[in-house]
């Protein structure tokens, strides 16, 4: 039979008795409850407090013993200090401690009693804070030590001003703020950024963001949450590249997002298919004239881009014979540079030429046709990835001829990536021609990333560094990043205007954009830095440099940007002027401005917008008929100061101390 425990002592909450020979367990009984234990020790549970009384049985088996005698005593708790002490704006705030009947929160060595779990603070002032959990002596609870120092934090200001520019959705800077935590939409995941800003993908339309900003040293508490509805713009998929044929199957590379193709097959709409591929049908295949492109479309997104053209036939020009043996049409594709060793004889072409970005050179041209240049008339044709060299010299009594060094006349056509390095002289007897050092007349034609580089001399004609008269556009078309770097000298009459970019633009379907023009110029009577006379058209982010001189005697229309401006749906934007005039002309029809030398009064007021010449170059007037003439929109200033003007876009525009402004693609193509 078990004997029943002896000598029962507590030692804190260490309670043990004497080992009862034979007894396998023991049950501790703590008032009405009972609690095993394998040794004979035991170890109240903390939360126990007040008068209690003990007992303790000894086990074996089924066997229980007697209880000993019991064991009167007081158990005290002691509460442990609140933890998980912390700042949210102005208040502190813990957790609630088990069988405390308040809280003393000490704020700078003042102590101050409450009921909460939270206290009021002023986060503006730096303050040290610490709690403890109060006790009840009636219950024989006691009183925590305080808790270790939370120092009180000033909060981060909430973030302002979220928005989408320039491809990237950004913010206001936060004072004090290194870290910001980006949220797109309810469950996307965070974005974690050190700027102001984040390239955070692929989003279309109104997406709601949410910010905080913090400090990744924890010396200030993070901000409020901002939550704002972003515009995303319309994301246009990505133009389809490398159209191909392999075993007589159309292949191009797979476009991002994009569900599927829209096949075009000469410039409509054939076939929309789900694949990077499409097997062609022995009607294209026949085709001599087939080209292909492919447009990328989502559910999502917007469309892309129509691809490059890919012709399906494609004739190789490796020499010269062959490149003397071009038709009027087809499609080309010069293999390697050319040099020519006889006088070149210009051509009528309404094809594709791709030149794969190779040299035709020694071209020289001197007949006494009505169109010269290397071609003398683009009809509904596209000439890409060319270089020309060579000399053009032209005397004519034909009436009102067209030179330039690409294309006498350009008509319905597409020019890209082509340069044009020429000497010309062109001297008309008989009315007024147009002299461009790439186009002489261009028509309802559009250009992009092409130049001209040479010197030009003209009589009786319209003259241009890049195009002679621009007109009879039937749909908006450009003309852009296109470069001019020439010395133009000009003679003849008011009805031969002279531009170094080109000399007379009468079409408001017509913008040019991202160009420049560095010359050398002489006109005699409407010379304009970058347009002789413009009567109508766009003109945005363009410059001219170097120098501008009107040679005739009474009647001068001369400007570091336009000679002569009507100003009827004209619009110049963005425009800058850097060039040095020189006339002697005198009387009332001179006029000479830092910008346009004449230009119309009344009510253009919107002409012009965010257009600036040089006024330590040119010191006069930006306006040559300041008393009657609308110069809104025109000013002065030091443009090598380096500072980027108001309005300008720095995607586009390179502005740096002590140099002129360039464009930002000026690094980038070689012209």
């Amino acid at each position: 039979m078990l004997e029943a425990p002896e000598n029962l002592s507590l030692d804190g909450r260490e309670l043990t008795w004497d080992f009862v020979p034979g007894a396998t367990s023991y049950s501790v009984k703590i008032d009405e409850t009972n609690y095993p234990s394998e040794t004979n020790s035991f170890t109240i549970p903390s939360s126990i407090h007040g008068d209690v009384t003990i007992t303790v049985q000894a086990i074996s088996g089924t066997e229980v013993s007697e209880s000993s005698l019991p064991l009167d005593v007081i158990l005290t708790l002691v509460l442990s200090y609140p933890e998980n002490i912390r700042q949210e704006g102005d208040l502190v705030l813990w957790d609630a401690v088990e069988f405390a009947s308040g809280y003393v929160v000490k704020i700078d060595g003042v102590e101050y009693f409450t009921y909460d779990t939270s206290y009021p603070i002023d986060p503006e002032t730096d303050s040290q804070v610490q709690i403890l959990a109060v006790g009840d002596d009636l219950e024989h609870i006691e009183t925590s030590a305080y808790s270790p120092v939370l120092v009180v934090l000033s909060q981060l200001d909430p973030v302002t001003n979220i928005r989408f520019a320039s491809g990237m959705l950004q913010w206001d800077v936060t004072s004090n703020a290194d870290t910001y935590l980006v949220t797109i939409g309810a469950d996307d995941p965070i974005t974690v950024t050190t700027n102001n800003y984040a390239d955070v993908g692929m989003y279309s339309g109104v997406v709601t963001v949410t910010i905080v900003a913090r400090n990744s040293a924890s010396l200030y508490l993070d901000s409020e949450a901002s939550t704002s509805d972003v515009a995303f713009p319309e994301i246009t998929l990505s133009q389809p590249t490398n159209l191909r044929i392999d075993a007589n199957t159309l292949g191009f590379d797979p476009v991002e997002f994009a569900d599927t193709y829209d096949i075009y097959w000469n410039g409509a709409l054939y076939i929309t298919v789900l694949s990077n591929s499409y097997p062609l049908t022995p009607e294209i295949l026949a085709d001599e004239t087939s080209y292909l492109q492919v447009v990328a479309k989502s559910a999502l997104y917007q469309s892309s881009p129509l691809s490059d053209r890919l012709y399906v036939h494609v004739i190789l020009i490796t020499n010269e014979t062959e490149l003397r043996n071009m038709a009027t049409t087809g499609n080309y594709l010069i293999q390697n540079d050319i040099s020519l060793t006889a006088s070149w004889t210009p051509l009528d072409f309404s094809g594709n030429l791709d030149g794969g970005g190779h040299t035709i050179s020694d071209i020289t041209i001197d007949s006494a046709i009505m169109d010269n240049g290397f071609f003398a008339i683009l009809d509904g044709a596209r000439v890409t990835n060319l270089n020309l060299a060579g000399s053009i010299t032209i005397e004519s009594n034909l009436y009102a001829i067209n030179v330039g060094g690409l294309a006498a006349r350009a008509v319905a056509s597409e020019i890209e990536n082509v340069a044009a390095a020429f000497t010309i002289a062109a001297t008309s007897n008989n009315g007024i021609g147009n002299v461009g050092g790439l186009v002489g007349l261009l028509v309802d034609s559009s250009l992009a990333n092409v130049g001209f580089t040479g010197t030009i001399e003209t009589a009786f004609m319209t003259t241009g560094g890049l195009v002679g008269t621009i007109r009879d556009a039937k749909d908006f078309r450009t003309i852009t990043k296109a470069a001019v770097t020439s010395t133009i000298t000009a003679t003849g009459t008011v009805e031969s205007p002279v531009g170094g970019f080109v000399g007379q633009m009468t079409d408001n379907y017509v913008t040019i954009s991202e160009s420049y023009a560095k010359i050398t110029l002489v006109g005699a009577n409407y010379v304009g830095g970058f347009i002789g006379y413009l009567g109508s058209g766009t003109v945005e982010d363009c410059y001219v440099s170097g120098s501008a001189n009107a040679t005739n005697d009474s009647f001068v229309h001369l400007g570091g940007f336009v000679g002569h401006l009507e100003g009827y749906n004209v619009q110049i934007v963005n425009s800058l002027a850097m060039v040095v005039l020189d006339t002697e002309a005198s009387g009332i029809e001179v006029y000479v401005g830092s910008f346009t030398g004449k230009t119309p009064g009344g009510t253009y007021a919107t002409i012009y917008h965010g257009c600036q010449y040089d006024n330590l170059i040119s010191p006069i007037d930006r306006i040559g008929n300041p008393l009657t003439g609308r110069g809104d929109g025109i000013s002065g200033t030091n443009l090598a100061s380096g500072t980027l003007l108001d309005g300008f876009n720095p995607d586009l525009w390179y502005f740096s101390a002590g140099e002129y402004p360039l464009l930002a693609w000026e690094n980038s193509i070689a012209l």
